[in-house]
């Protein structure tokens, strides 16, 4: 055989020297024309036609990353294939091709060995990568903390419980499909006899290739059943203990239940799961001993229940049972005999549920106890509850991380409040009974006001709140006060203990007495009194019209003749509660009373007429009664309302001089008046004129 016209040396491929030629590890350097010569012993050499070899360049494949990979879920790993010649793309997942997979690029989730197998359309030359493994192991479950967030008082101690944050697991331990009959054992929920009991053996190592480790905590297992009868497995109780030995000859005793007695009834096939009361933790190390057993105390209860099973190198099942037995499973527990028994290869397939313990840790460690005193500091142990007693605000996080180095975490924010202050009030005051107080404002609190309280005493014996939240309670909030109250701010920081302020008093003044002065005060008509003419000794004068409340009167009001007024005074700013009574008697220009003196006398009216008025006497006034002179120093006319002249009397028993004296330089007109003297021995004179005097109808009686 020739290459290029070139003879393929036969001690580099011994089928050059043969009819066929083998071409193997083909490359692309193999790629060229082929012919052969045949020679024979009766003629010339014969040449072949030529054939041209074509190579395809073969794909070259790799993913990357090239693995091994370990990761946590819920994270996922994206595999890139590389190649430098090919465009279809097959992803393999355990040597299984992936359906759909077939992109530069696959996101792969799932614990396995991923390869790509990737093909020249063109030439149909395809390579596959190398293997990657990828290993996914599980995340723990949520955690949370209890409290999900705290605030507390500066100084005090929070506790904090993390929950959650384990890995959940099932192990499987046996596949086989070894399955008794219906009346014979090993058969853990067959009633068919009124009790029995089995004791199983599973090793260490068995319970490790499941997940299993020191500390994994079972909670439930199942049994396989093959087929099943609804007959009760009265009071069936679960019980399980740590094991050195690894076959069974016997009943071992120890074990500790963890399934109450509870009767169980099977109702269907496949793995039935059975809860337990209390979990069982394993060691890691010991085979583990699981006892199943139920007494009817009866002749049984029905067959047909049977297990699948799986054959063992040694006896790791012992099973016995018995009829009629009285005492519930104490009294089966007691037994020394039974009806059937014995030492078995074949085990029931079983299945554990488990949590795999994980690793706790707080963090930041500063201000983190684990005692509920807060006097023994954390340092990074696995405690689930912890106690903090931080001086500020934080956060802290705990987390759960598995042997895998997988994590869960959960925090909570601890807010700090400083104590509360209540501060203080200003200030003490003393105002008027019925009056407000000015504003109190409250400074120097740590703390939100809730309450203002006020109280007769200082000691706050019977508070009574005031529902204002402000710094400032107002007067108009307090109102008008009548006795001497104290008054202080309620102050509360974050969850602390409220506290109280100082207390201020506000001191209710004596209110002053009444002023003093005449009750009955005589005022002119001519003068236009007003209540600025009235007299009152005291401070600050304030007129009313009434004796109390009432309305204050101006200064320029009018006084009205027997109107009474009503004075108050007011001594360092409070004003008196009782007042002064005057009655304003306001003299005109009418007699009205036959007296000497007094109001609406001859004598009053006269003195208040004003020059060139008439005094006229009241028709219902017949007769006046003088007791003293009357000197008349105006320009007047006095006259008599009525038909008759009215009598006016001078009585000289008392007057010494005159009965009516006219001033010089006045003129006073009379009319229709009758003069008389009584008592005048003497014969003092009646009417002295020193001005000029006019009579018109006027008699007279020396």
């Amino acid at each position: 055989w020739r290459k290029g016209g070139v003879d393929i040396p036969i001690g580099g491929n011994a089928s050059a020297g043969t009819a066929t030629l083998t071409l193997t590890n083909v490359a692309v350097g193999d790629a060229g024309m082929y012919d052969v010569v045949v020679t024979s012993t009766c003629g010339s050499p014969v040449t072949s036609m030529a054939a041209m070899l074509t190579v395809n360049a073969l794909p070259t494949a790799s993913v990357t990353p090239a693995g091994p990979i370990v990761i946590c879920q819920p994270m996922t790993q994206l595999l890139t294939a590389s190649t430098d010649i090919g465009t279809n793309y097959q992803w393999k997942k355990d040597e299984v091709n992936l359906g759909g997979a077939n992109s530069i690029t696959y996101t792969a989730s799932v614990s396995g060995s991923y390869r790509v197998v990737i093909s020249d359309m063109a030439t149909g030359c395809k390579d596959s990568s190398s293997v990657v493994s990828l290993t996914v192991n599980p995340q723990p479950s949520s955690l949370s903390i209890t409290p999900t967030s705290a605030s507390i008082c500066s100084g005090s101690i929070q506790s904090l419980l993390a929950t959650g944050g384990i890995l959940t697991n099932i192990g499987t331990i046996g596949t086989g499909s070894v399955v008794p009959g219906t009346t014979s054992y090993p058969n853990p929920l067959s009633a068919y006899y009124g009790g029995v009991k089995h004791q199983m053996i599973y090793t260490a190592a068995e319970l490790s290739s499941q997940g299993l480790a020191a500390g994994s905590s079972i909670n439930s297992l199942a049994l396989s059943i093959s087929a099943f009868a609804a007959n009760a497995c009265t009071k069936l109780t679960i019980r399980m203990k740590h094991t050195s030995n690894s076959t069974l000859t016997a009943f071992e005793t120890g074990t500790t239940q963890l399934r109450d007695s509870i009767t169980f009834t099977p109702s269907g096939t496949g793995f039935t799961t059975l809860s337990l009361n209390t979990p069982f933790v394993w060691n890691g190390t010991s085979n583990l001993l699981v006892e199943f057993v139920h007494n009817a105390g009866n002749g049984g209860n029905g067959s047909g229940t049977t297990v699948h099973c799986t054959t063992t190198s040694g006896n790791q099942t012992f099973y016995a049972a018995k009829d009629n037995v009285t005492g519930g499973i104490a009294g089966y527990d007691a037994l020394t005999s039974w009806g059937t028994s014995g030492a078995s290869t074949s085990k029931p397939n079983i299945r554990f549920f488990f949590t795999i313990p994980t690793t706790i840790a707080w963090s930041p460690t500063t201000d983190l106890y684990t005692d509920a005193a807060a006097t023994i500091a954390y340092t990074g142990g696995t405690e689930t509850t912890v106690y903090a007693k931080p001086s500020s605000n934080i956060t802290y996080q705990v987390t759960s991380t598995s042997a895998a180095g997988c994590t869960s975490t959960a925090s909570v924010a601890v807010t700090v409040s400083p104590l509360s202050v209540g501060g203080t009030v200003n200030m003490d005051q003393t105002i008027c009974s019925g009056t407000s107080p000015m504003d109190l404002i409250l400074s120097g609190q740590t703390g939100s006001v809730v309450k203002w309280q006020k109280s007769a005493d200082a000691a706050f014996t019977s508070p009574v709140d005031i529902v204002s939240t402000s710094t400032t309670l107002t007067g108009a909030v307090i109102g008008a006060l009548s006795t001497d109250t104290y008054f202080r701010a309620v102050v509360q920081s974050g969850t602390c203990s409220s506290a109280n302020s100082a207390s201020v008093l506000i001191t209710i003044a004596a209110p002053p007495a009444a002023p003093t002065g005449t009750a009955t005060q005589a005022f002119c008509s001519s003068a236009s009194p007003t209540v600025a003419s009235l007299m009152a000794t005291g401070a600050s004068i304030k007129w009313y019209d009434m004796a109390s409340g009432g309305m204050e009167l101006a200064p320029t009001t009018p006084l009205v003749n027997g109107t009474h007024y009503y004075a108050s005074q007011t001594v360092s700013g409070c004003e008196s509660t009782s007042r002064l009574d005057v009655t304003a008697s306001v003299e005109g220009t009418v007699v009205t009373t036959s007296a000497n003196t007094g109001a609406g006398s001859l004598r009053s009216v006269v003195a208040c007429a004003s020059e060139g008025s008439t005094v006229t006497i009241d028709a219902g006034v017949t007769s006046i009664t003088m007791t003293e002179s009357l000197n008349l120093d105006k320009n007047l006319m006095i006259m008599d309302m009525a038909g008759a002249p009215v009598m006016i009397t001078f009585d000289f028993t008392t007057i010494t001089t005159h009965g009516i004296n006219i001033i010089a330089g006045k003129t006073v007109t009379l009319e229709n008046l009758g003069l008389t003297a009584i008592n005048n021995p003497t014969n003092l004179p009646l009417i002295q004129v020193d001005g000029t005097m006019n009579a018109v109808n006027v008699t007279t009686n020396q």
